[in-house]
């Protein structure tokens, strides 16, 4: 083969590459033979994949803000359990003791412990059940709460408040200006009045200030 043959062979085959590869073809020369693989070329749309992508991380973001939403509203319920159930528990417990000193009345006062107790026990556990309905019912989806709802909420937690404290008051006084002061009940009943009253008194005055700070 001559030196010009050669020279034109290596333009053609220059000239061949340089279209395969625009082309996106591969060329395969062998001697004096050419071998062409052409190759499919796949076209994507990449501002789609782009859409789907972004889809995709963010219903995974979303799939983890609910769980992690459910698990704050399990820790909430269960801290809440914990809490208030015990003193309720105990206070229909010793409601329904038959401890003489819880039914004794104040002169002039109708009033007694054992009344203070029951009340203040089922009570207790009404409101416990009532706010773990309404954790377990709320959603992310009702983030935006309607302003009559909040509204009638915001009167109920007010309303139960409001009894709680003066229930708890009055159930101080007959305890500490009669039965606590004469050493009327026995050791284990009046420690425990004596405690609880304190927690509970504490619990109303921490409900009156969150309520004023939300004002």
């Amino acid at each position: 083969m001559s030196n010009n043959e050669i020279s034109n062979n290596k333009i053609s085959n220059n000239n061949e590459m340089s279209n395969n590869e625009h082309n996106d073809n591969v060329a395969i020369f062998v001697g004096d033979e050419t071998f062409i693989i052409e190759h499919e070329e796949t076209v994507q749309d990449e501002p789609e994949i782009k859409r789907i992508l972004k889809n995709g991380n963010n219903a995974n973001n979303q799939t983890d803000f609910e769980l992690g939403f459910k698990v704050v509203k399990c820790c909430v319920s269960v801290l809440t359990i914990l809490t208030m159930a015990p003193i309720s528990i105990f206070d229909i417990y010793f409601g329904f003791k038959d401890n003489a000193c819880i039914n004794d009345m104040p002169r002039g006062f109708h009033f007694n412990m054992k009344l203070y107790l029951l009340v203040s026990g089922f009570l207790g556990l009404v409101n416990l059940l009532i706010f773990n309905c309404l954790n377990c019912s709320i959603t992310i989806k009702d983030r935006d709460i309607d302003r009559k709802d909040l509204c009638v909420l915001k009167s109920i937690g007010v309303i139960n408040i409001i009894f709680n404290l003066l229930w708890n008051i009055l159930g101080a006084v007959t305890f500490w200006s009669y039965l606590f002061k004469e050493h009327i009940c026995t050791e284990s009943v009046s420690t425990y009045i004596f405690i609880s009253l304190i927690i509970k008194l504490l619990s109303n005055y921490c409900g009156i200030n969150t309520l004023y700070a939300r004002k």
